[in-house]
């Protein structure tokens, strides 16, 4: 191999062309020769590729289509390279249904998806043809076999900076809510099981239709007259509380919605926190300048939504992750996880949820421990799922 040419979607771009230099010296890659558009190739947009180069498809869970135009050119140009690595988290945070294109490419369509899976999502070098690929699982179950495989390709991967990561903590912070929060959850509680009988829908998805309305209870506001007024400020306290614990320390703190974002700004400021902001209503300077600015430390937090900090970040700066609200999004959720949790972090990562309780009532459950009841059982089904190929 003498190049490696990569291809990521444009939102990662700029996570690639800083971290690429640390593995692979410069004049042994080419980032984006051209513009690419992805997962929309052009024709006219030709990749050089020859059979001395690797070729890098990151996140290739998202081309979906194995008949368009751009997977029909990715088969092509595969043909004429040295190698092809695929890059996905997927199935491991989505579902295995998402590596039927990749499947396809491998040669595997024809005997199944699902065997494809048993059979071989576990870390093998494979070789079909020209094409070589690595097919593993995020969790990794043979270090030094995997280690030993990649060797030929790169002498600068250093076994510990890789793969063998710190541990990751989970802790749980409650707060409680009061008789008025009480009594209004009650209420939709009691409309959400009484639609799911008339409909026959499983109770968590009438709550996932509702949630947002939910949340809002649950994070101390409802409307009143077409205004939002605040009818308990437990959450929000208890989260200047797990900010103060750790005052010298950096903190993510990621949550569903923008009226929050504005609640926690508000928080912040208050406490002359330095933050930098990352959501989806942020253009792509700011979100860059955002993280240059956490990552250099010259803000203590970085706030944004899930959706926006899931993928195609690395914050190894930070070990402490904070989740002020979630949905049942399993996907966004364990990729969000990996933020900290990845190449460079040597030390031990906290993840911190905001849970509800009521003091009075031990049989509470809240809205907050159904969400990640629900998102617990997706990610032991897929273990599940990948314990039956190894």
């Amino acid at each position: 191999i003498d190049k490696v040419q990569i291809i990521c979607p444009s939102g990662l771009r700029t996570n690639w062309i800083v971290e690429i230099n640390k593995f692979i010296k410069p004049e042994f890659h080419d980032l984006f020769l051209e513009p690419l558009g992805y997962p929309h190739l052009s024709r006219k947009k030709e990749l050089n590729l020859t059979n001395r180069t690797l070729f890098i498809l990151d996140e290739a869970h998202r081309i979906k289509n194995h008949q368009s135009k751009s997977t029909e050119y990715f088969f092509e140009k595969f043909a004429d390279c040295y190698g092809a690595l695929l890059l996905t988290g997927t199935p491991q945070t989505n579902s295995a249904l998402d590596l039927y294109t990749p499947c396809k490419v491998l040669g595997y369509a024809n005997q199944g998806v699902m065997q494809f899976i048993n059979e071989h999502c576990v870390e093998k070098l494979m070789k079909r043809g020209k094409l070589h690929f690595y097919v593993y699982t995020s969790e990794v179950k043979n270090l030094q076999k995997l280690m030993d495989g990649i060797a030929p390709y790169s002498s600068w991967i250093k076994t510990k900076d890789v793969l063998d990561l710190p541990e990751q903590i989970h802790i749980d912070k409650f707060f409680s809510i009061n008789k008025k929060q009480k009594a209004l959850l009650d209420v939709a509680a009691g409309k959400i099981k009484e639609e799911s009988i008339s409909s026959k829908v499983p109770e968590v998805k009438i709550l996932e239709k509702h949630l947002p309305a939910i949340q809002l209870l649950l994070d101390g506001l409802m409307p009143d007259s077409g205004k939002i007024k605040t009818i308990s400020t437990d959450k929000i306290e208890l989260l200047e509380e797990l900010l103060e614990e750790n005052p010298e320390e950096q903190y993510i703190l990621l949550c569903l919605y923008h009226y929050e974002i504005d609640q926690i700004r508000e928080a912040l400021e208050k406490a002359k926190i330095s933050y930098v902001l990352r959501t989806g209503k942020s253009d792509k300077d700011e979100k860059d300048n955002a993280v240059t600015d956490f990552t250099s430390n010259k803000a203590r937090v970085l706030l944004g939504t899930v959706k926006a900090n899931s993928e195609g970040l690395t914050l190894t700066n930070c070990r402490h992750m904070v989740y002020y609200s979630l949905d049942f999004d399993y996907l966004q959720y364990a990729q969000s996880l990996k933020r900290i949790h990845r190449i460079g972090q040597d030390k031990t990562c906290y993840y911190y949820y905001l849970r509800s309780v009521d003091i009075k009532d031990d049989k509470y459950k809240g809205l907050d421990s159904i969400v990640l009841d629900v998102l617990g059982v997706k990610g032991t089904s897929l273990s599940e799922l990948f314990d039956k190929g190894s």
